[in-house]
């Protein structure tokens, strides 16, 4: 799991995220989560085009190619959840992202 802030940059980072993306904390954290996506994905928006879904609906899960650091493309189960404060005012993502390769082959 790890956390965006509302623009969509990585604000939080946790071993978990590490083990299964590849990435220290101090390399990740203030980068774009369209590092995760294909440069293909990328182009077409659908890294910003998933955090609008899961603003409007509270709620995205989907399953698709990401990369890991270095580039290396595997299969997730990404669910990305909007954070709200008590005011109601958007503070950011919550994002839980599952290895699914093995299932998909």
């Amino acid at each position: 799991m790890f956390m965006l802030d509302p623009a969509g940059n990585v604000s939080s980072w946790n071993p978990g995220a590490g083990k299964i993306l590849g990435y220290q904390s101090e390399e990740i954290v203030g980068r774009s989560v369209s590092c995760f996506h294909t440069p293909r994905d990328t182009a077409a928006g659908k890294p910003w085009r998933g955090l609008q879904i899961a603003l409007e609906e509270g709620r995205l899960e989907e399953e698709g190619l990401w990369l890991r650091n270095g580039g290396l493309p595997f299969w997730a189960v990404v669910t990305i959840n909007a954070l709200h404060d008590p005011l109601g005012i958007h503070i950011g993502f919550a994002v839980v992202c599952r290895d699914s390769t093995e299932r998909k082959f």
